[in-house]
C-alpha cells in the first residue's frame, strides 16, 4: 500500500449523485439529512456485529473479501477458485487470510470502475490516505519503487519473502514507511527503525502510522 498526498485527486462528495443538476439537490438534501443516521438494512455484506462492537478487525481478507460476493465473484470470474478465496471455508489462520489478500491485489485491474473498488479506496482516502498501488510480490513491491509516493505500508512477508529489500531502498533514499503485520516481535526486520502497526488493526491506525512518519 503505498500513501500519496503530492498531486491526490480529492474524490467530490457528490460522486454517487445523479448528474442532472436539480436532481442533485434534492439527492444532496436528502442525503445531508440521513447521512449521519445509524444504518438498518436487511440486505447488507458486513456483519452488524463488526459495526456494533467497532472493534479491530483480524485480517482485512475476512472483512473485504471473503464474505462479499460482489469481490468473490468478480475475482472468480476472472479465473480465481472460490476456495483461493477462503469461501466457505470458516475462520482463516493467518497464512490463508495472506494469500487471498494478495489473490486480490494480484487482481486489482479487474475492480476498475466498480463500486468495490470505490469502497476500499474511500475508506481509505477519508482517513486522509490515497492508494497509488498495491504489490502481493517482492517483484511487484521493488517495481513500484518507481512510483512517486510519500510513504509505504509493508507487509514483512510477500509471498513467503521478506519485504527486507523493499524497506532496505526505502531506507537508502530516505522514503518513510511503517510495517503493518501479524509476526509480533518478529514484525519488523532487523535494523528497520520504522513505525509497526500490530494485527488485529484497523484503517485509522494505520492512517495515524502514515502521519507519524510524514508528519501530516
Amino acid at each position: 500500500m503505498l500513501h500519496s498526498t503530492g498531486m491526490a485527486l480529492a474524490l467530490h462528495p457528490d460522486r454517487l449523485l445523479p448528474a442532472e443538476p436539480g436532481v442533485r439537490a434534492i439527492a444532496r438534501e436528502l442525503y445531508g439529512a440521513v447521512r449521519e443516521l445509524p444504518v438498518i438494512s436487511p440486505h447488507g455484506h458486513v456483519d452488524p456485529r463488526v459495526l456494533l462492537d467497532d472493534e479491530p478487525f483480524g485480517d482485512p481478507a475476512s472483512l473485504l473479501v471473503t464474505p462479499d460476493h460482489y469481490v468473490t465473484r468478480l475475482l472468480h470470474a476472472s479465473g480465481v477458485g472460490l476456495d483461493e478465496l477462503g469461501v466457505a471455508q470458516g475462520p482463516l489462520l493467518e497464512e490463508g487470510a495472506r494469500a487471498v489478500w494478495r489473490r486480490m491485489c494480484a487482481h486489482w485491474h479487474v475492480f476498475r470502475g466498480t463500486p468495490m473498488r470505490l469502497w476500499l479506496e474511500a475508506g481509505l482516502e477519508d482517513s486522509g490516505v490515497e492508494v497509488v498501488g498495491c504489490a502481493a510480490e517482492l517483484g511487484e513491491a521493488l517495481s513500484m519503487l518507481e512510483l512517486s509516493f510519500d510513504a509505504a505500508v509493508l507487509d514483512a512477508d510477500l509471498n513467503g519473502q521478506s519485504v527486507a529489500p523493499v524497506a532496505e531502498v526505502l531506507r537508502r533514499e530516505g522514503r518513510p514507511f511503517v510495517f503493518a503485520t501479524g509476526y509480533a516481535d518478529k514484525a519488523a526486520p532487523l535494523d528497520f527503525d520504522a513505525p509497526i502497526v500490530r494485527k488485529p488493526y484497523n484503517v485509522h491506525q494505520i492512517a495515524k502510522a502514515l502521519a507519524s512518519v510524514t508528519g501530516r
